[in-house]
């Protein structure tokens, strides 16, 4: 819900490419903005919790090293790469 809130304009940068197995719909290209976003992406069209979190439900698990990659996002580079 709050991302809804958020400017239009905001850059998103994909995670994975198209047809990636670690989500649903995923579309092609570098980027898009939010506004794209608002009005392509399945997950911005539920407007309930519940059936949000039952097409959130439907997503296949994640590949093992998913975890370990966001581990990796969330620190950013290690030092010698600054």
């Amino acid at each position: 819900q709050r991302l809804k809130t958020f400017d239009d304009n905001i850059r998103v940068y994909p995670a994975h490419g198209a047809g990636s197995a670690c989500g649903k719909a995923i579309g092609g290209g570098n980027f898009c903005t939010l506004g794209q976003q608002k009005l392509t992406n399945y997950g911005f069209t539920l407007t309930d919790r519940e059936n949000f979190i039952t097409q959130v439900g439907n997503i296949s698990e994640p590949p093992k090293y998913f975890f370990y990659d966001s581990s990796l996002n969330q620190k950013g580079p290690s030092q010698e790469y600054h």
